[in-house]
């Protein structure tokens, strides 16, 4: 087993009177055989952070995830650690969002063309 280190990109919108998203960017640490294999795994574990909750001031957040934007490989860690957290709130939130959909649209395709592999990853 190897460890990779994967960038993830998440969506947080928050409903109120006001509409506002932010944009998250986390790192995480994933063990896995190979890139192929932990692209799969960190793309489940995006699905499965994702979340819907109200606060107590009435204030709605939907907690949504983009994509996988990076994935390297690095030295033994913890399993699924965090590593890195980052919020960004402005006026470029869904240029931010089409770029991390982009991005992990082209990481998908490398490691299909990579492994030779047809199935949706």
């Amino acid at each position: 087993m190897n460890w990779h280190l994967a960038k993830l990109v998440f969506a947080i919108h928050h409903r109120n009177n006001v509409f506002t998203t932010q944009c998250e960017e986390q790192l995480r640490l994933i063990e896995a055989k190979d890139k192929a294999k932990a692209l799969i795994k960190v793309k489940m574990i995006g699905i499965q952070k994702e979340n819907s909750f109200t606060k107590e001031d009435e204030v709605q957040v939907h907690w949504k995830f983009i994509d996988v934007i990076k994935l390297t490989t690095v030295e033994n860690l913890t399993d699924d650690a965090e590593l890195h957290s980052r919020i960004d709130e402005h006026d470029l939130i869904d240029q931010q969002i089409t770029f991390a959909k982009y991005r992990g649209q082209i990481l998908t395709e490398e490691f299909k063309q990579f492994n030779g592999q047809t199935a949706q990853i």
